[in-house]
């Protein structure tokens, strides 16, 4: 069940409001149970979300215009987590079976601002996190709807967190500074520098990373995108993303 209402009282201030409901109808797995490898299923959850984001633009008197957004979501519902292992049948066998209530929350925060120039040079500070501590239950959880794509004052969308890195906002801390410019009317370039840590130290994270980190720092990574978009022409555009990664000191 999917639901959202909006309140526009002016370009300088719109709320939208929303909520998600997620029921999980399947019947699921008692521990030590056999289980064929095509049932196999690691996660139920039944889980509620629910938010609201306010965001607006306004013109300055010395025609400096700024964008901001606030985003604020939370989570509540029930989870249950299972671990299977092999068994000589080709079969699998519930190792464990957890069960846990889920509570979290996440938000994002940020500001544009354009200055009067003609190539519209416009630098983006924003700030997001999403909850996450040592127990399981206190960490946020995407509804898995989500794409974090979007545009600042740039011709094309692009993935606002990390165009390399791609993460959940899920026990992460995500601080981007953005700079970019109109090379023509339909041409833009951006540069981006996003910098990640968890909230609490784990091995589990969320970005696209085929590696677990260490569990001792929160320091994830640092990265840098470089998005060039031009669409001056009838029947094509074209876009070229640049991307810098390095690993922090949770990556060993």
């Amino acid at each position: 069940m999917l639901g959202s209402v909006q309140w526009r009282r002016s370009s300088a201030f719109i709320l939208d409001l929303f909520l998600l409901h997620q029921q999980d109808t399947s019947s699921g797995f008692a521990q030590n149970t056999l289980v064929r490898p095509h049932e196999e299923d690691e996660l139920d959850a039944d889980l509620t979300w629910w938010g609201l984001r306010a965001s607006g633009g306004l013109s300055l008197e010395s025609d400096i215009d700024l964008n901001y957004w606030a985003d604020l979501a939370f989570v509540s519902g029930d989870e249950t987590r299972y671990d299977f292992d092999d068994v000589d049948s080709g079969e699998l066998i519930v190792e464990e079976r957890i069960d846990e209530d889920r509570r979290g929350w996440a938000f994002d925060l940020g500001l544009s601002m354009t200055l009067p120039r003609p190539q519209e040079p416009t630098v983006t500070v924003s700030y997001a996190r999403g909850s996450g501590n040592d127990d399981a239950d206190g960490t946020f959880r995407e509804t898995g709807l989500n794409d974090y794509s979007g545009k600042y004052n740039g011709v094309s969308r692009f993935r606002y967190y990390g165009e390399l890195s791609r993460p959940e906002l899920s026990n992460l801390q995500v601080g981007t500074l953005a700079y970019g410019w109109r090379l023509r009317g339909s041409t833009s370039i951006e540069f981006l520098y996003h910098n990640y840590r968890q909230v609490t130290a784990s091995e589990d994270h969320t970005m696209r990373i085929d590696q677990d980190a260490n569990g001792r720092s929160r320091h994830l990574s640092d990265e840098i995108n470089v998005v060039f978009s031009a669409e001056e022409w009838k029947h094509w555009e074209m876009e070229l993303v640049g991307n810098y990664f390095s690993p922090g000191s949770a990556f060993d």
